[in-house]
């Protein structure tokens, strides 16, 4: 059977909406208040981790079959990927380091620097995923298997540090409908969903409570 990969769709909006959410929640802190800027310090790293091992799955498990079976259709698409993939990798490093000595200081000055970094995260990371979705997902509906899709999803999960699992299952999940529901079902093995399913809503309200200050942070809205 054909994959099938609108669970990125679900994915992509979790990211579209933390890091849009992202500058606003860092320009609210305090200056000096190192205990709330270590809590969004740590939603920082979190967000990157999550990214990232995103990213890596797809490096592992995608790439290397569209270019066996599609080499032609992906051709013109590899250089700006790639220098898409570049530019995304500087500004998360940067992302990273700025969000370490921000947890150091709480100082404004290197609030107000990480909030740039997230704004120009958002630009890079935005175009990124709208490439994707326009181009990539309908190469891998069409020339990858349903088992050779299941690696990535896999892969995604493994990669991911256990504590992590149900709060990232819970921004994935945050705004599904019930057709996201069961499209994500299809994507879990079936004893992790029993887990995820019922740990990762109440694992994503508290970690949302603590983060935001609300158990239900602000939606994505498209433009």
């Amino acid at each position: 059977m054909p994959s099938d990969s609108r669970a990125m769709h679900l994915v992509h909006r979790a990211f579209r909406r933390e890091f849009t959410n992202l500058p606003t929640l860092i320009r609210s802190v305090a200056d000096g208040d190192t205990g709330r800027a270590g809590v969004v310090a740590d939603h920082v790293e979190l967000l990157n981790v999550f990214l990232h091992d995103h990213h890596h799955a797809e490096d592992e498990h995608v790439w290397p079959k569209l270019k066996e079976r599609v080499a032609d259709e992906l051709e013109p698409l590899v250089q700006t990927m790639e220098d898409q993939h570049q530019g995304l990798d500087r500004v998360l490093r940067e992302l990273s380091e700025r969000a370490a000595a921000w947890r150091a200081t709480g100082a404004a000055g290197a609030r107000d620097q990480l909030a740039e970094t997230a704004d120009e995260v958002i630009t890079v990371l935005f175009e990124h995923l709208v490439l994707e979705e326009d181009e990539i997902l309908p190469l891998i509906d069409r020339h990858l298997e349903e088992a050779e899709w299941a690696l990535v999803g896999k892969a995604a999960l493994d990669g991911l540090p256990k504590p992590m699992l149900p709060i990232v299952a819970g921004m994935v999940l945050y705004e599904a409908d019930t057709e996201g529901w069961s499209i994500m079902k299809a994507e879990v093995p079936p004893v992790m969903w029993l887990v995820l399913s019922r740990l990762a809503p109440r694992a994503h309200r508290r970690y949302s409570k603590r983060v935001y200050g609300t158990p239900a942070p602000p939606r994505f809205v498209t433009a």
